[in-house]
């Protein structure tokens, strides 16, 4: 099998990161548009892999209005995302993420748990962990 390489999208302010095998890293900055959802989700879309662990740096983004919040709920439930580690130090961005991962797996039958860290290094940390007991239980 021919390994994979490294990917990397620049979507307005805001980066996509595809490290095979099974990582997404999502990196959002600045505002966050319903336009911008549309393209993001396009890259994570051609992405062709089983499953795999997404992680989302938000720390640098404005909040997403309600539009777009919705449009990211109705769009996620396509992907195939096993888990997802949010890098975000505010309370009150980390309750909107929980919110809207929440709405996801009530649109669709998707059921992830959202964990937050500080920073990237304890997300990747968790990631790894995680992949691990997922790799022991099968």
């Amino acid at each position: 099998m021919e390994q994979q390489q490294i990917q990397e999208w620049q979507v307005s302010s805001h980066r996509v990161r595809w490290e095979p095998p099974d990582v997404i890293k999502l990196t959002w900055r600045g505002e966050v548009r319903e336009e911008h959802v549309v393209d993001v989700y396009e890259k994570l879309y051609s992405i062709e892999a089983d499953h795999y662990w997404m992680i989302s740096d938000i720390s640098q983004s404005d909040v997403p209005s309600g539009p777009v919040r919705a449009r990211l709920a109705k769009t996620q439930e396509a992907l195939r995302t096993v888990g997802i580690a949010v890098i975000v130090s505010s309370s009150y961005k980390r309750a909107v993420m929980d919110m809207l991962v929440r709405a996801i797996n009530l649109l669709s039958r998707t059921r992830i748990k959202p964990a937050f860290f500080d920073d990237e290094q304890a997300a990747r940390a968790w990631v790894a962990a995680e992949r691990q007991r997922r790799n022991n239980s099968r």
